[in-house]
């Protein structure tokens, strides 16, 4: 990455140690959904969604992890310089409002082909986590998601707050809960409805330099087969 000019101005930035650890904590995270065989492979048949990905340091990194998968950048923001891309044959960019109507056909579109399809989303803040959620695990496209949460505001940011002064906990902590017990409730209606089954893990990369290093995952698997054989990082303290 360091010997081309256009993928070299992805670190020209203060805090580029804390943006390098926390994409290099996406690709793990990716790694553990994805499983040894499908990595063994180069990714191969893999679509990744790096969601509400800015510049794209992260999905980069994805792309060198997975040379025969592709990862896709999702935005809302359009005006961003991002000649980068054209270092990276297998990484490509769709400017989308995650809240649009038109968000669902986005993914589909994307991950026509894929065999196995992964949802990462660092440090997303408000609204942008639970809509996430429900992309993964209500739609059809998303096989495997990887969030670490930023915050939630309005209603719910206040609720996370009054919850953690009640309990003399972290904020953080609460809203992780919070979020958990979202895909939670939303694997349940899915599966009601005669969906995918999904499972749902929480765990904590130490190796993050942020705070805000919690991962809620979700696992999907067709009604009629086994769960997947992959196992999830469980390191949550």
């Amino acid at each position: 990455m360091l010997l081309d000019e256009r993928l070299r101005r992805l670190l020209c930035m203060r805090s580029r140690v804390k943006e390098v650890s926390e994409a290099s904590s996406m690709c793990e995270a990716v790694r553990s959904l994805a499983g040894a065989e499908r990595m063994s492979s180069g990714g191969e048949g893999m679509v990744v969604f790096d969601v509400c990905s800015g510049k794209g340091l992260g999905a980069t990194l994805l792309s060198f992890l997975l040379p025969r998968g592709r990862v896709v950048m999702l935005d809302s923001n359009g005006g961003m310089d991002l000649s980068h891309l054209r270092a990276r044959p297998n990484l490509s960019f769709r400017h989308v409002d995650l809240f649009s109507a038109d968000t669902p056909a986005v993914l589909r579109d994307e991950a026509e082909g894929a065999s196995y399809v992964v949802a990462v989303g660092m440090h997303l803040c408000g609204a942008l986590s639970p809509r996430l959620i429900d992309l993964a695990v209500a739609g059809g496209t998303i096989d495997a998601m990887a969030l670490c949460p930023c915050c939630l505001k309005g209603a719910h940011g206040k609720a996370v707050a009054r919850s953690a002064a009640e309990r003399s906990v972290e904020p953080y902590a609460v809203l992780v809960e919070t979020l958990q017990a979202i895909c939670e409730r939303e694997i349940e209606a899915a599966a009601a409805g005669g969906g995918a089954r999904s499972r749902v893990g929480v765990w904590t990369d130490r190796e993050m330099l942020s705070p805000k290093n919690r991962y809620i995952t979700v696992q999907k698997w067709a009604a009629d087969k086994a769960a997947p054989d992959v196992a999830l990082c469980q390191a949550c303290a």
